[in-house]
C-alpha cells in the first residue's frame, strides 16, 4: 500500500462525490437562469422565502417543529462544525491524534449534526484513527 496521500484534486472529487448538494443547488440556479431568466428565478426564489417566513409568523408551532430544526442544522453543520473552527475546537479539548512519523493532525470528520432544539446539538463524527470512544466520553 502506497504511503502517499491522494492528490487534492482527487480529495476535492471525494469531497464533492459526500456531498453532492454543493454541486446540484448551483447548477439547478444556473440552469433555472438559463431557461427562465432572472426575473422568474428571483421570482421563485422570493416566492420561497415568503412562504417560508409566511409559515413561521401564521403556524409558528408546526414550522418550528418541522423546518426549524433541518434549517439549524445545515446552518451549523457548514458553519460552526467545518473548517477552521472544527478544527480549532478539536484541538483546544485535544480530541486529535498526531501520526508519529509525519507529524501530520488528524482529527475526527462530522457526518451529520441534528438540532432538535435551538440551544443543543447532536453531531455525529467519524473517529480520526488511533482516537477511541472512551476519549470523546472523557472529554
Amino acid at each position: 500500500m502506497s504511503k502517499k496521500r491522494p492528490g487534492i484534486e482527487m480529495r476535492a472529487a471525494a469531497w464533492l462525490a459526500r456531498h453532492p448538494q454543493f454541486v446540484a443547488a448551483p447548477t439547478s440556479v444556473a440552469a433555472s437562469l438559463i431557461e427562465l431568466g432572472p426575473y422568474t428565478t428571483g421570482g421563485i426564489a422570493a416566492g420561497l422565502a415568503l412562504s417560508g417566513v409566511g409559515w413561521m409568523r401564521a403556524h409558528p408551532e408546526s414550522f418550528h417543529r418541522h423546518a426549524a430544526p433541518r434549517l439549524r442544522s445545515g446552518h451549523r453543520r457548514w458553519i460552526r462544525y467545518h473548517g477552521r473552527r472544527w478544527r480549532s475546537l478539536c484541538l483546544a479539548v485535544d480530541l486529535f491524534r498526531e501520526n508519529r512519523r509525519t507529524g501530520e493532525l488528524h482529527f475526527p470528520r462530522v457526518l451529520r449534526v441534528t438540532s432538535p432544539t435551538p440551544t443543543i446539538d447532536r453531531v455525529t463524527v467519524k473517529l480520526a484513527p488511533g482516537q477511541s470512544l472512551r476519549t470523546w466520553t472523557d472529554r
